[in-house]
């Protein structure tokens, strides 16, 4: 006990060291152990990441990039069919049911998809293509429309439920384009 205070006293120990009394251990061979160093864990140094070098080009595109804020959706995301929530399905989900064979007329249970493409819809308020996942009868409807703002803008119920999140941000960012052509045009005036 007395070699142990005069090693704490040491001042060449820095570290902390925590004392560990323990009785006669008669099932080890070894030296009772008195004291063991531990480094605080809220002092041990951790590697620090780098910080990311940004271009300058990044950064004033960072500074001129606006980034819009959508108001939520009314009807929320869709959890039955959540690829729905990523393009224009016009409220169309899997329908499951039997496909009967001819001949022996067993059932096995079938799911039919909505028939969804990958196209691209020229928006001309928004001055820019918009490549979306698109289902055929909601393409017949736009080209009934007479394009994709004109779908989108209408404001039927029906319609606002069937667009869907990803195309209620997309009315969002139409609506607030004409507002702007809206506002730029009455002060030319």
């Amino acid at each position: 006990m007395q070699l142990l205070r005069s090693v704490l006293a040491a001042p060449l120990l820095k570290a902390r060291i925590t004392l560990i009394t323990y009785t006669s251990r008669t099932f080890c061979s070894s030296p009772p152990v008195a004291a063991r160093e531990f480094k605080h864990v809220v002092s041990r140094r951790v590697k620090q990441k780098p910080a990311k070098k940004t271009n300058f080009w990044v950064k004033q595109h960072l500074k001129t990039y606006r980034r819009i804020k959508y108001p939520p959706y009314p009807y929320g995301d869709s959890n039955i069919f959540k690829r729905s929530n990523r393009g224009l399905f016009g409220g169309k989900f899997p329908m499951r049911g039997h496909s009967v064979s001819s001949n022996l007329e067993k059932k096995n249970l079938k799911r039919w998809l909505p028939n969804e493409n990958k196209t691209t819809l020229y928006s001309a308020v928004l001055k820019k293509r918009i490549r979306l996942h698109v289902v055929a009868s909601v393409m017949k409807t736009i080209k009934k429309e007479g394009g994709l703002d004109n779908y989108l803008i209408k404001d039927k119920p029906a319609r606002i439920k069937e667009l869907g999140p990803r195309g209620w941000r997309l009315r969002y960012a139409v609506m607030l384009r004409l507002k702007e052509q809206e506002a730029k045009r009455l002060r030319g005036r």
